[in-house]
């Protein structure tokens, strides 16, 4: 079997600043990309010449498109998947560093399992420097008691270019392409998180996504407490349900597709999920002193099952 063909696609805007470093850990590598697919998104800054200068001495194919309008985030993400052809595709932000065994070990995942569609791995958390405490992306989700379907980042991600025939286009409701594409996989049952740390993930002031569980400095007792906390949870959970629901959709639109390759299995599940978290949202709009019999009857039904148990059953008795 001859080996998989692997492309890196990257969306760049004003990245100037560090999207050289990136771009050269690319050339790093143990096991080199065939291609680079960079898509532009109107930079206004030097993002564009660092690119074409890099570009020139590269040791594989580098494809550059300037969008000649501005698209936003995901529709640029998109265009680069677009124009990809590898067998394999990596997804790049502009500034974070990559070590040099990331594609090898990652491709090696793929070929060890023909059913993994989307394999994620571990990130160290670094400043703007490269400076870092030690602390990767997985630690911190686990130390904020998430579990490990909360580690979703796109750019510590790779997928088959088939998962486009599902995955893709990202419906236009979606936030961010990491929430479809990435979760879309997990919860169908065919992502694969490493605990292998293969890049530096960059966190700065100009970083398009700020959460919590990539703070580089590490995620105390206080850190913890803030992201299992009591603040209200239903615009999150809104957000969860909009895309269980998509997620049932998109499935049920290329049914034939899904369960030649077993997908359709996790429905039922996802579908469970779905009505724990409307069950929720009902629940948490009612007053605090009217809740303790719905929260004792979700309880007894196994509705927190699929949260953190009692844990979730208290925060949902007293949360604002």
């Amino acid at each position: 079997m001859a080996p998989a063909k692997t492309s890196i696609a990257m969306a760049t805007y004003n990245g100037a600043r560090f999207v050289r470093e990136q771009l050269d850990s690319f050339s790093a590598q143990t096991r080199l990309p065939d291609e680079l697919v960079v898509t532009d998104d109107c930079s206004t800054d030097d993002t564009v010449r660092v690119v074409e200068e890099f570009a020139r001495t590269a040791p594989f194919r580098v494809t550059l498109h300037r969008n000649p309008a501005n698209l936003g985030y995901v529709r640029n993400f998109e265009k680069a998947l677009s124009m990809c052809t590898g067998d394999i595709i990596f997804l790049s932000d502009q500034d974070d560093v990559w070590f040099p065994e990331k594609l090898a070990t990652v491709v090696r995942h793929f070929e060890a399992d023909p059913q993994v569609q989307v394999v994620i791995n571990d990130a160290l958390l670094v400043d703007e420097g490269l400076r870092s405490s030690g602390n990767s992306q997985r630690q911190n989700i686990e130390r904020a008691g998430q579990p490990l379907k909360s580690f979703f980042t796109v750019c510590c991600s790779a997928h088959r270019k088939s998962w486009h025939d599902l995955a893709l286009p990202i419906p236009a409701e979606v936030p961010a392409h990491d929430f479809w594409i990435n979760c879309l996989a997990i919860e169908v049952g065919c992502a694969r998180h490493l605990a292998d740390v293969l890049q530096a993930f960059r966190r700065h002031d100009n970083n398009s996504s700020a959460w919590a569980l990539s703070d580089p400095n590490g995620l105390g007792v206080l850190g913890a407490l803030r992201i299992s906390g009591l603040r209200d949870a239903r615009p999150r959970w809104h957000l969860r349900a909009d895309l269980l629901r998509g997620f049932v959709k998109r499935i049920h639109e290329r049914l034939d597709l899904a369960r030649t390759n077993g997908w359709e299995r996790n429905v039922p599940g996802i579908e469970r999920e779905l009505a724990n978290i409307e069950e929720r949202i009902r629940i948490c709009s009612r007053p605090r002193l009217r809740r303790t019999s719905d929260v004792s009857s979700f309880w007894s039904k196994g509705g927190y099952g699929t949260a953190a148990g009692w844990k979730s059953a208290v925060k949902d008795l007293i949360r604002p």
